[in-house]
C-alpha cells in the first residue's frame, strides 16, 4: 500500500513538473481533439486504433491515481516523465498534422490551423527558458566559486579528488571537468546508478551520510542564537565527532588528497585529520573562505 501512496505522490508531483516544462502533451491533446471533431475519411482502422490507444493512455497519465497505476506497471523505480514513454507523442503529432494537411480545405483554413496549434504549444512550458536558481544552490554557487578561486591561488599541480558536501562537490566537477569526486551523483540519485553494477563500499556510504548529516545541521543553525553551542549539542548527541576518525580514513584510503567542511565543523575534524596525515607522511595544509574550511593533503 505504501508503494501505490507513493507513486500517486510521485505521479502528483512529475505531473506538475512535465506540464509546467513540456509543451508536446498540449499539441497532442489539441491535435487528437481536432481528428476526433473532423471527418476522417483517410483514417484505416489500424490508424484509429492508434488514436484511439492514444487518446486513453494520455487520459490515464493525466490522473494521478491511473498514472500511479502505471508507474507500479513499469516496476514503480522510474518517475513519472518515463510513464510517457508509452504514449507515441511525436508520432501522433506528425500524423495528425498530415491528416490536417491533407483534408480537402482551403489553404488558408489549413495554415491558421496549424497556427493556431502551434501557438497553443509556444503558451506552454517554459520553451528552454532559464530556471530560477534555488537561493541553496545559490549559495553553494557563490560558496563554489571562492573555493575555486582560492584553490587557483595556491597554484596547486597535482590532480584532486575531492570530498566535500553534495551540493559543492557537483558544483566543483560542473566548473572543472579535471576534478575528480570520491563519489559522485549515484551515491545519492539511485536512478544516476541504476544500470550499473559496481556499488561504493559501505565505508563510502556512511561517510557520505556523516557529511551530509554535519552539513545540514550547519544550514539549520543559521539563525540560531547561539549557533555554536546548538551544534555542540548535536555533536554530542549524534556522535558525530566519534565518528569522524573512520570516516576521514576511510575517505583517504579512497584517494581523497581535499576535503571541503563547514567552519563551523573544523574542531572536530582538523586533529583527526592531522594525525592521519601525519601517520601517512603527508603534509595537511589549510585555508579558509567565509563559510568552508578546505584541507589539502599534499
Amino acid at each position: 500500500m505504501s508503494m501505490v501512496w507513493n507513486c500517486m505522490e510521485r505521479a502528483w508531483e512529475g505531473a506538475v513538473r512535465y506540464m509546467s516544462q513540456n509543451h508536446l502533451i498540449v499539441i497532442l491533446a489539441t491535435v487528437l481533439l481536432v481528428l476526433w471533431l473532423m471527418e476522417k475519411k483517410n483514417v484505416t482502422t489500424g490508424q484509429n486504433r492508434v488514436l484511439v490507444y492514444s487518446l486513453l493512455m494520455m487520459l490515464l497519465l493525466l490522473c494521478p491515481i491511473t498514472a500511479a497505476g502505471v508507474m507500479i506497471y513499469q516496476t514503480g523505480f522510474y518517475d513519472y516523465e518515463w510513464a510517457w514513454s508509452m504514449v507515441p507523442l511525436t508520432i501522433i503529432i506528425a500524423y495528425g498534422f498530415v491528416l490536417l494537411w491533407t483534408r480537402k480545405a482551403s489553404r488558408k483554413y489549413k495554415v491558421l490551423l496549424a497556427l493556431v496549434v502551434l501557438s497553443i504549444g509556444c503558451l506552454c512550458g517554459n520553451q528552454g527558458q532559464i530556471q530560477r536558481v534555488a537561493a541553496e544552490e545559490s549559495e553553494e554557487r557563490a560558496d563554489t566559486g571562492e573555493i575555486m578561486q582560492l584553490l587557483d591561488s595556491r597554484n596547486i599541480q597535482e590532480k584532486l579528488v575531492v570530498w566535500a558536501p553534495r551540493g559543492i562537490m557537483q558544483e566543483m566537477r560542473r566548473r572543472d571537468g579535471h576534478i575528480l569526486l570520491v563519489y559522485g551523483r549515484d551515491m545519492w540519485d539511485e536512478k544516476a546508478g541504476a544500470y550499473d553494477y559496481e556499488a561504493y563500499s559501505q565505508e563510502l556510504e556512511e561517510a557520505y551520510l556523516w557529511m551530509e548529516k554535519g552539513t545540514e545541521y550547519c544550514r539549520l543553525t543559521v539563525g540560531h542564537d547561539k549557533p555554536e553551542k546548538a551544534l555542540e549539542t548535536f555533536v554530542k548527541e549524534a556522535g558525530w565527532d566519534t565518528e569522524a576518525k573512520q570516516h576521514i580514513r576511510s575517505i583517504l584510503q579512497a584517494g581523497t588528497n581535499l576535503i571541503v567542511l563547514p567552519n563551523l565543523l573544523s574542531d572536530y575534524v582538523g586533529k583527526n585529520l592531522e594525525e592521519l596525515a601525519e601517520a601517512e607522511g603527508k603534509v595537511l595544509q589549510e585555508a579558509y573562505t567565509q563559510r568552508y574550511i578546505i584541507y589539502v593533503i599534499r
